[in-house]
């Protein structure tokens, strides 16, 4: 058998999937898109009246920064600047940082590794006809080795077709941000990236381990060539085979409960990042979405200014729907702003 073998067939068989979701991202993204206008002015029209009805405190400030957040939200969804695609390939850096290297090329040199020692039971036999003890030894060796291989083989298949997935699917999940009440999609769609990541990760650990294991018997093989060590030392590798794959396998469970745990902090942290950038960057976020999305920032920022200067629908000059986008947006906050004005005038005139 070929000695890449294993990453051999991890490259075909990814091709032929991401060959199969090609543009997907893209479209999804597109489709989200198209949902923003409407999602948007749904928003400002909830928050409007909860603005009057007198159910925030700081009504302005927490309308500004829900615009900023979902000004970031829109950059990432339609991939303006490709912040989307740099998220996808910090994710798949992580996976490989975290797995010590190709976790596929660790299956081929365990591989490599399990053929010597069956080679090297067989050879030791000096039978004269039949060889007993190394056969045996040897069998023993490949089932253990075939175990391990095929158990953690489609582990591996499993966790990165999981990502692929996900990260086609990132656009519609990222929306989900939106709204608090869809915001525990998000949170399960980033626990199973996290969750694929460590059990890669976990895996590898098991697989370099298994690696050293096997090694060291093929040592011992060699120095203490004896005859009657020969189906010992292959049911001692077969041990270590049927052992590393049932330690993969518990491996992906932890994964899958650290990643549990730990997505909510991750979320808090992200949540803090977004914070932290301002309203600086979120507006050149909304810029860069809305020139992604309709072709440039300039009818935006049209709009917002015929918004927030009063200007009715029928007088509006700017065109486009970047431009009805943010004259929507400017004539929510400039109706909001005027009933907030309105309020403490009147609290005002009770106090006098």
């Amino acid at each position: 058998m070929d000695a890449d073998f294993f990453q051999v067939m991890d490259k075909f068989i990814m091709a032929a999937l991401k060959t199969a979701t090609q543009g997907k991202m893209a479209f999804y993204g597109s489709l989200i898109s198209t949902l923003f206008t409407s999602a948007f002015t749904l928003y400002l029209l909830v928050n409007a009246y909860q603005i009057v009805a007198g159910k925030y405190q700081k009504p302005l400030e927490d309308l500004t920064y829900n615009i900023a957040k979902m000004a970031l939200i829109t950059l990432f969804i339609t991939n303006a600047g490709g912040w989307l695609d740099m998220s996808i390939a910090a994710i798949e850096g992580l996976k490989e940082g975290l797995a010590g290297g190709d976790p596929w090329l660790f299956l081929d040199q365990l591989w490599i590794k399990i053929q010597q020692v069956a080679a090297k039971l067989l050879q030791l036999d000096t039978s004269d006809y039949v060889k007993i003890a190394g056969g045996i030894g040897a069998l023993l060796t490949l089932i253990g080795g075939g175990f391990v291989l095929v158990v953690t083989a489609l582990v591996y298949l499993a966790a990165e077709y999981t990502i692929l997935l996900l990260c086609v699917t990132a656009p519609v999940f990222i929306f989900c941000l939106m709204f608090g009440f869809l915001r525990q999609m998000f949170n399960n769609w980033l626990q199973a990236i996290f969750s694929s990541i460590l059990t890669i990760m976990f895996a590898s650990i098991v697989m370099m381990g298994a690696i050293r294991f096997i090694n060291k018997i093929f040592s011992q093989m060699v120095q203490q060539a004896e005859f009657s060590n020969l189906m010992t030392m292959g049911l001692m590798a077969g041990v270590a085979g049927v052992i590393s794959g049932v330690l993969v396998v518990l491996s992906s469970k932890a994964a899958g409960q650290i990643a549990g745990v730990s997505v909510n902090a991750a979320v808090q942290g992200m949540a803090m990042v977004g914070l932290g950038l301002g309203a600086g960057v979120a507006a050149k976020a909304a810029m860069g979405a809305t020139r992604s999305v309709a072709g440039g920032t300039k009818g935006a920022g049209h709009g917002l200014f015929e918004g927030g200067a009063g200007r009715k629908l029928d007088e509006k000059k700017s065109r486009g729907a970047s431009a009805m986008i943010g004259y929507g947006a400017a004539r929510g906050t400039r109706a909001v702003v005027q009933k907030i004005q309105q309020r403490r005038a009147r609290k005002k005139e009770k106090a006098a």
